[in-house]
């Protein structure tokens, strides 16, 4: 039901096309599926956050969500200009890379980039600042490394064609010669940004003409920060957003205005809604709050029920991946130490149970033996954790009968649907109804049973039983004559067996009418065939117990018959401690290999 079928769930002997699962008539959908499982167990126990941690910190966010709705609409306007607000930041910071940023004392130094670049300008004669701005950074390079290709300039011929220089040009080369080149990169990789920027380049020799360029880059770079102002704004509907406090409005530099169209009328609505928006972001934050911490007072209540002194404390919750993480804290304990590695194995298994049931939010749950190994307390418990957290549909398998007659005792529950038995037959399982009436005290089943037996060698086997039962307060004679007879010892050996024990045929038969109020008939001399097909499986097996229990004692007995006689055993002496157990005579709660010992003697039926 959780898993396409596997090599594994198949088998031997069979393959894949007679693994069939319906659901309705319908095959499994696995995505609705969740399944109790040793994978699951581990989740809930690594101490990395995870996803089924924060379903079940957080759970169901849907008010959460419907108030970062509300939010993202007041704001989604806003973020329509994302795009125009990150072309913008990123030209401002193309152009604070190549000219630096002002010192403290909010100027370019010399040794800035930009200091170096104007430095190398303003320094230059006029008609050489003409020069250098007509052409390309490529080309003043080219020009500046022919000075020392060779001799030819000092000689008044050019390097590279050896033409004669004339005086005037080799003069503004000489101006040339005297400029960094490499300083003037900045003013050679910025011309496009500062076009973009609407900045007009300034004349570098004119100080007051600098001073006003300055000034508007110092304004661009102001301005970055209101943009990253807006961009905070704009993802505050998302996730995390929930944890964090809304900005006290946006101030923001009207220089940015001038380069994104509309911006203004946004940020001003934006501004004239704080109070709303900080409203709405305290709304979120106490939201999670509030669910985590509900959360985690219905665990730690059911972790005191469970008679588990830890109490859950949220660690992380990361809204963006969605996943948590909790600390195990010793209840009453000021240490904020982790104590999931000290719990004991049943103690782990009901916490990650319980974080289980509350992380699920399947259609189907699956949960395979919850309260094996518990005690009768911690059995009510669980059921009852599983009957108020499970979602919509819940397949539970347990093998503890005390576990199902809860079950079957709150059949009147509207939640719950049948309580069912698997029979594990030689061949195929069978599915029984379990009902109020399916639950028996087995002494007074066995002795019903002795009583409305058909034939006298069924009622003996029921008395073998009952013998069993109660081998501590009967006589062993009671015993040994129920199991002569099982046995087909002959009349008259058995009459000597009784001789030797001291004791008459009449006087056995007393005794036992004395202890199950009913009438015993001496052994026939002959006992009639046995119709097998008016005995129960269990008591098949009762009696199949006691001829290998004979084959033991003449040493005749096979390794496979061994270990049929030692299941057989213990079917018995675990009935025997069953005062009150599902009717073994209607429901075959025994191993498989026995199921096949009933149909070995169904088939050949003979005892």
């Amino acid at each position: 039901m959780s898993h396409p079928v596997e090599s594994h769930d198949i088998s031997i002997g069979h393959d894949s096309a007679e693994t069939t699962v319906r659901i309705d008539g319908e095959d499994p959908t696995f995505a609705d599926t969740a399944e109790y499982s040793l994978q699951e167990r581990r989740a809930f126990f690594t101490e990395d956050a995870n996803s089924s941690c924060y379903r079940v910190f957080v759970g169901d966010e849907s008010k959460l969500a419907d108030i970062e709705a509300s939010f993202d609409d007041s704001i989604a306007s806003l973020r329509m200009k994302l795009d125009d607000l990150y072309a913008f930041r990123a030209k401002v910071d193309d152009l604070a890379k190549a000219f630096g940023k002002p010192g403290k004392s909010g100027t370019f130094t010399l040794k800035s980039k930009f200091g170096k670049a104007r430095s190398a300008v303003s320094k230059a004669m006029p008609s050489t600042r003409k020069y250098v701005k007509k052409r390309s950074l490529a080309f003043l390079n080219w020009m500046s490394q022919g000075f020392d290709v060779s001799g030819s300039f000092e000689e008044g011929r050019c390097p590279f064609c050896g033409q004669v220089i004339p005086d005037n040009t080799k003069t503004e080369l000489l101006e040339l010669k005297k400029i960094p080149i490499n300083d003037l990169k900045p003013l050679f990789s910025t011309t496009s940004i500062m076009s973009d920027l609407k900045i007009n380049e300034p004349d570098y020799g004119d100080d007051n003409q600098v001073e006003a360029f300055v000034d508007e880059i110092k304004k661009l770079y102001a301005a970055r920060e209101s943009v990253n102002q807006i961009i905070e704004y704009c993802t505050l509907a998302h996730n995390e957003s929930s944890l964090v406090e809304v900005p006290r409005g946006i101030n923001v530099d009207s220089v940015v205005f001038a380069y994104i169209d509309g911006l203004e009328d946004l940020v001003e609505d934006v501004n004239s809604r704080v109070t709303t928006l900080t409203s709405i972001i305290g709304s979120m934050s106490a939201e999670f709050k509030r669910i985590t911490k509900s959360n985690s007072t219905e665990l730690n209540r059911q972790l005191e029920e469970f008679g588990i002194p830890y109490e859950f404390t949220v660690d992380h919750a990361d809204r963006n991946n969605r996943t948590a993480s909790y600390v195990l804290k010793h209840v009453g304990c000021a240490s904020e130490e982790d104590m999931r590695e000290v719990l004991s194995y049943g103690e782990k298994n009901l916490v990650s149970l319980l974080l289980f049931l509350h992380s699920d939010d399947a259609t189907l749950t699956l949960i395979d033996d919850p309260a094996s190994s518990y005690d009768d307390f911690r059995r009510t418990q669980i059921y009852r954790c599983i009957m108020k957290e499970v979602g919509e549909t819940a397949l539970v398998v347990s093998h503890d009968q005390a576990f199902v007659r809860r079950a079957v005792r709150d059949s009147r529950n509207s939640r719950l649907g049948q309580v069912l038995f698997m029979q594990v037959g030689a061949s195929k399982p069978e599915i029984m109804r379990i009902d109020e009436n399916s639950f028996v005290s087995l002494d007074d089943e066995v002795v019903s049973h002795i009583r409305s037996s058909s034939s006298y060698y069924q009622r003996m086997i029921n008395l073998r039983l009952y013998c069993d039962i109660h081998r501590g307060s009967l006589a062993d004679a009671i015993w040994k004559y129920a199991s002569a007879i099982i046995h087909r010892t002959p009349r008259s050996e058995m009459l000597k067996l009784l001789d030797y024990e001291g004791i008459t045929e009449q006087e056995v038969l007393a005794l036992m009418s004395d202890v199950i109020d009913c009438k015993m008939d001496p052994v026939p001399e002959v006992l009639p065939p046995v119709p097998v097909e008016n005995l129960t499986d269990f008591e098949l097996l009762i009696a199949a117990r006691e001829l290998l229990r004979l084959d033991k004692k003449e040493g005749i007995l096979s390794r496979e018959k061994a270990q049929e006689l030692d299941m057989l055993n213990d079917m018995v002496h675990m009935n025997d401690c069953a005062l009150f157990c599902l009717n073994p005579y209607r429901y075959g709660a025994w191993p498989r290999p026995l199921s096949k010992v009933v149909e070995g003697i169904r088939n050949t039926q003979a005892i």
